[in-house]
């Protein structure tokens, strides 16, 4: 399985959408599924990107991935991220199922 790729951005993003009442989660699950991201993916200090995205709260899911060079854990549509099919995008709901599945 290939790594996730992250930083601190995106697991912002994460925790700020998984504390949403649609997910349902005591806020200490979603401090779990912060360290397990940090412990199974790979912090990455990503270079700025001038590409231009339809949705610029994507831009740093692809810095990341173009830096880590490799897969990213991004939140939001593949569409989101055009030419760019190496790039694994995961809805917070799938994050939430590979991290499981990887315990």
């Amino acid at each position: 399985m290939d790594k996730l790729l992250f930083d601190e951005r995106i697991l912002a993003e994460y925790a700020e959408v998984l504390a949403r009442p649609r997910f349902a989660l005591d806020p200490a699950d979603v401090a779990e599924v912060a360290r397990q991201l940090e412990a199974d993916g790979e912090r990455v200090v990503a270079s700025p990107s001038t590409a231009q995205l339809a949705d610029e709260d994507d831009l740093p899911f692809l810095e990341v991935a173009l830096s880590g060079k490799g897969r990213c854990a991004g939140y939001g549509q593949r569409a989101a991220l055009p030419g760019r099919p190496w790039v694994v995008v995961l809805s917070p709901r799938a994050l939430l199922q590979r991290l499981e599945a990887e315990q």
